[in-house]
């Protein structure tokens, strides 16, 4: 390979004040010195008009207004700060900060042999910062040590576990940038092949001159990955401490007693990161089973485990939960193992506990049981993560700008009732994700138009829900980023036999809903005994939950995309493109915190994370501060309430979601079509009352699914929702499967029976299809079912 390297006028040294760009909008507004009014206010202007277009901004001034306050920023201040000249900026807030000296003094260490810890590829560039943080961790182990026998092997196991992923996610995007900017400009000419000009480039990024040139350019990025990295050695500290402390019990409560014999490995990014790069880790042990370590209290999972002990009581199948230890802020759990069910009837068992388990969850308003958090053990279904156990039901979201509003004049849409189906289903044992689910993907991704991720059907090899960045051309000087469905890592989720084939899941409905019953008939008889106080549920009360403002991969996608160069030279651009997050935010002061919150956590590089106490209405921020009131009720007040009605009626609705669940979410391509029958000849004439009669009989039922509720009516149906796939959910306005269909049958029977009920339910939904047809035509607005 050629030994030259590209050259692009490097400077030798960081640039003065380069840190000065990479601050954020509430570190440039201080009581003490506020920014000029810009001496050229045409590009202040012009960066204004990108904020204006974000769609949470878009609309008359006093929404601009609204969205800016969320922000925490007024119009006026912005436009200064957007107008404000580097070296203004630099003169007016002088202190450095200490990611910016990390940055400095990180070359000071990148003189050491790379060997095998060398970062990869594009990565190189923060080999230094990499290096350095290493040697912080160290020393601080150090301190903290000495450790015992038990733990050796601790320190080096830490120090190897650098967040490589979060550095790809945080500098790819902009160094294959750069790689094809030095490609166009000819600076990798000397190299014959793509692969040797990848390489040439690569090598160019251990160069001071280089990384100090892009570290100039891109501050944002260096300050990125100079805080990531101090996260990561704050982080790893903090679980070396928790290790030692807890070694003992730890011991007793998950490894029987054995010693561990030292530490093999630590392996930690399971899952979404959290309050600066905190993430559940696997630790693997030389003389002992592997736990995992978790960022958070278990409190809810040994709640939990005392509700099944009780359940164990009285059930024939006995339900499992993981060992635990918790501490206040952080906890250990038994590392579950995935096995194949023995025989057909441990597989019949598995779904049986499945339906108990999934009629506690729902009594319990848990959610986020997707196929990620269930893992098939033998005959037993094990709920993995129970952080979104109790899930408060979230406020009212702020009022919607409708641009098509009374006038044209963009007023302020009011929320229409929700559709009743719709509510209903939200409510139902499907908001756990535990059912089978269908997710309509946009367009065809590798031959599939919907996937399914739920905790009972979801499956491995999957197109993922949203499109992903993937290297196209990696390893060359023509790399460049795309944005694609990939394959989901493979699951555990679903039972095996010995032989490693799978059930049919059509075949186990009916155990499903046998234990369902069992489950939900156990909570409605024993319901003196669980709501008393100091009781099962009661206990509760002060269990740190997860709240989910928004799906993870929404945080992820945003996360993801505000890494592009474009973002990275100046903190505004990146904080504007966190901004949309400011849009569906909740109303008033509180949901302006929320989505405050939300940027912060993302600028962070973390997924936000919100936690409530189900005996309280505060929401907890994951900085330690809280927002009272912000539930209109505690968790725990809905839990009693759903316990409370629960009882025959109640249970026939679920049952039938769960049974319709099973026959939406098969993709009909896969059945095999019925046998072909030959017609049978009529042997008499129709007699017309008996058609009525029949007609009458599934006009009574058809009535009796209706589910309605202030002045709006639906069904709850396996309807289409994609080319050959169906899936449970309410219907639609159409003719052919959805409600003007159902409400021509109502009309016509009314008409021919003479039956007055039938007639005034098909005028009930021609007013609830006219109310959908207005809400399409006027631009989406109100709940189209």
């Amino acid at each position: 390979m050629p030994s030259s390297r590209p050259s692009g006028g490097h400077t030798a040294s960081l640039a003065p004040g380069f840190w000065a760009p990479a601050r954020y909008l509430r570190e440039r507004i201080t009581p003490s010195s506020a920014p000029q009014d810009p001496a050229d206010p045409i590009p202040a202007a012009d960066r204004l008009a990108g904020w204006r277009a974000l769609a949470p901004f878009r609309g008359p001034e006093e929404r601009f207004t609204d969205g800016l306050r969320a922000v925490g920023v007024t119009a006026p201040e912005l436009r200064r700060l957007l107008g404000e000249d580097p070296a203004a900026l630099v003169a007016r807030l002088p202190g450095r900060p200490v990611w910016a000296g990390r940055v400095r003094s990180a070359d000071r260490v990148s003189d050491r042999p790379c060997g095998e810890e060398s970062l990869p590829g594009l990565l190189r560039i923060a080999e230094p910062l990499v290096r350095q943080a290493q040697d912080r961790l160290r020393v601080a182990l150090r301190r903290l040590g000495p450790f015992p026998t038990d733990l050796d092997g601790l320190c080096a196991a830490l120090t190897a576990s650098v967040p490589v992923n979060r550095l790809a996610v945080l500098l790819k995007p902009t160094m294959i940038l750069e790689i094809n900017v030095a490609r166009v400009e000819g600076r990798l000419a000397s190299a014959a092949s793509g692969e040797e000009r990848y390489a040439l480039f690569v090598d160019s990024l251990t160069r001071p001159e280089v990384r100090h040139r892009l570290w100039s350019e891109y501050p944002v990025l260096a300050r990125s990955v100079a805080e990531l990295l101090d996260g990561w050695v704050a982080d790893r500290l903090r679980f070396a401490r928790h290790l030692r402390d807890d070694l003992a019990p730890l011991c007793e409560a998950l490894l029987s007693g054995a010693r561990p014999g030292g530490v093999v490995s630590v392996r930690f990014g399971h899952g979404d990161v959290h309050r600066r790069g905190r993430s559940v880790c696997r630790v693997e042990f030389r003389a002992a089973p592997p736990v995992f370590y978790k960022p958070r209290s278990l409190a809810v999972d040994e709640q939990f485990a005392r509700l099944l002990r009780r359940f164990n009581q009285d059930s024939p199948y006995g339900l499992r939960t993981p060992h635990t230890l918790t501490r206040a802020d952080h906890g250990w759990a038994e590392c579950v193992t995935a096995r194949p069910c023995a025989t057909p009837r441990d597989m019949a068992g598995f779904y049986w506990r499945t339906g108990a388990l999934l009629a506690l969850v729902h009594a319990l308003h848990g959610a986020d049981f997707h196929h990620e958090n269930v893992i098939a053990s033998g005959e037993h279904p094990v709920l993995v993560d129970l952080e979104a156990l109790l899930h408060p039901r979230p406020p009212a979201k702020a009022p919607r700008h409708d641009p098509n509003g009374p006038n044209g004049s963009g007023d302020t849409a009011e929320a229409e009732p929700e559709e009743p189906a719709l509510a209903a289903l939200r409510a139902s044992v499907r908001a756990t994700a535990l059912l089978p689910t269908k997710v309509v993907l946009d367009g065809a991704v590798a031959g599939a138009s919907a996937a399914d991720y739920s905790g009972l059907n979801g499956s491995g090899d999957q197109p993922s829900v949203v499109p992903v960045p993937v290297e196209k051309n990696a390893g060359t000087d023509q790399v460049h980023i795309v944005w694609e469905h990939v394959r989901t890592p493979g699951a555990e989720n679903r039972p095996r036999l010995p032989d490693g084939s799978h059930a049919r899941l059509d075949d186990h409905v009916s155990d499903v809903l046998a234990g369902f019953r069992f489950g939900y008939d156990w909570i409605a008889a024993e319901q003196a005994e669980l709501l008393a106080p100091g009781g099962l549920v009661a206990g509760f009360a002060g269990t740190p939950v997860r709240f989910l403002p928004r799906p993870s991969y929404v945080y992820a996608k945003v996360l993801t995309e505000s890494t592009h160069p474009d973002f990275l030279r100046d903190a505004l651009e990146r904080e504007r493109g966190t901004a949309r997050l400011c849009g569906g935010r909740y109303a008033g002061p509180a949901g302006e915190v929320v989505a405050r919150a939300e940027m912060d956590a993302v600028l962070r590089g973390d997924i936000p994370l919100f936690e409530a106490l189900p005996g309280a209405r505060k929401l907890l921020l994951d900085d330690g501060r809280s927002v009272p009131g912000f539930f209109a009720e505690p968790a725990l007040v809905a839990v009693r309430r759903r316990i409370e009605a629960m009882g025959p009626e109640d249970r026939e609705l679920q049952e039938r979601i769960v049974a319709g669940s099973f026959a939406g979410g098969v993709d009909i391509s896969l059945l095999e079509a019925p046998p072909a029958t030959r017609r049978r000849p009529r042997t008499r004439t129709a007699d017309p009352g008996e058609l009525v009669a029949a007609a009458t009989e599934i006009g009574d039922r058809v009535r009796r699914l209706a589910t309605a509720g202030r002045g709006r009516i639906g069904w709850i149906a396996p309807r289409p929702v994609a080319y050959g796939v169906w899936d449970l959910a309410p219907l639609d306005q159409d003719l052919y499967s959805g409600l003007s269909g159902i409400g021509l049958f109502l009309a016509r029977l009314g008409s021919v029976g003479g039956h007055p009920r039938f007639a005034s339910l098909a005028l009930d939904v021609a007013d609830e299809v006219v109310r959908r047809l207005g809400a399409r035509d006027a631009g989406g607005g109100g709940a189209a079912g």
